[in-house]
């Protein structure tokens, strides 16, 4: 993923990462025009990245109210599996997209475990660890409950 790559950019960068068999993984936002989606999904492989809101990444209490619509918006120009991210940061919001999207991605949230667990890193390092896998532990149990419910 080139989060900063715009689609009309990525043509040379496609040109080695295609015949290594890598997915390029673009980006598409709530502000993304049809034309833009169009481009992103015919140049996507693997999934296509579906940023939750506008602004800057970071984790909030809720989802996008509009995130539905905008996948719906994305999900006619591709068959490619939607991945939702900024903004998840609990077992909450990570349920919520898990219901409406093929997979959640979680950066800034992991970020600020990691940052408010720093004094433990010299002295306990496996707590560290422990309580950062805990977290990602109560996320994926909300994504598979979410999707054993509509199963």
């Amino acid at each position: 993923m080139v989060p900063d790559l715009p689609p009309e950019e990525a043509r040379i960068l496609k040109q080695i990462t295609d015949p290594a068999e890598i997915d390029l993984i673009f980006l598409a936002a709530p502000t993304s025009t049809a034309e833009r989606m169009e481009k992103i999904a015919a140049l996507a492989r693997g999934f296509i990245y579906c940023v939750s809101v506008t602004g800057v990444t970071g984790s909030r209490e809720n989802i996008a109210s509009g995130l539905e619509a905008f996948l719906a918006q994305i999900r006619s120009h591709t068959d490619l599996p939607l991945a939702v991210g900024f903004g998840i940061k609990s077992p909450e919001t990570a349920g919520k997209a898990a219901a409406i999207a093929d997979g959640v991605i979680v950066g800034s949230s992991l970020i600020e475990r990691i940052e408010e667990n720093l004094p433990l890193v010299k002295d306990e390092p496996e707590r560290v660890i422990n309580k950062v896998c805990a977290y990602f532990a109560s996320l994926k149990k909300a994504v598979e409950n979410t999707h054993f419910a509509m199963n």
